[in-house]
């Protein structure tokens, strides 16, 4: 498995599903994660082309979105996981820029909420769409 951390790009193989669930942090997330792998030499790899996904998370890491985000016109509901990469102050800029916007934190879920955490994720998600106003 390759994974770009800034300019860095870092090769981990691991042989099988078990190891690659406890490499991706375990539960719900770390099993989905490792079903995307496919079998190959020396173990477990991902799925994908290695030079794309590099160039993705590399683009991703240098690019913020607010041009975008300033463009939305309609009510939005924002899914944080508790221990997500989205810090609070984030989020909170989100709702400063679009007054529109509900934040809503997933207790105990990371990045992966939807996984970590489904069914708070839909509670939020049902709450919001009852009432996106609200």
């Amino acid at each position: 498995m390759e994974a770009a951390t800034g300019t860095t790009t870092v090769t981990v193989t691991v042989p099988d599903e078990e190891a690659a669930e406890a490499f991706f942090g375990g539960g719900p997330a770390g099993r989905a994660w490792a079903a995307g792998l496919a079998p190959g030499p020396g173990g477990l790899h991902p799925r994908v082309d290695r030079d794309v996904m590099v160039a993705s998370v590399r683009e991703n890491a240098h690019h913020d979105y607010w041009d975008a985000w300033d463009r939305v016109r309609c009510p939005a509901l924002v899914l944080r996981g508790e221990s997500g990469t989205m810090k609070p102050d984030e989020a909170d800029r989100m709702r400063a820029r679009h007054p529109a916007t509900r934040i809503a934190v997933i207790p105990g879920a990371g990045h992966d909420a939807d996984l970590d955490n489904t069914p708070a994720v839909y509670e939020e998600m049902a709450h919001y769409l009852r009432d996106p106003r609200q």
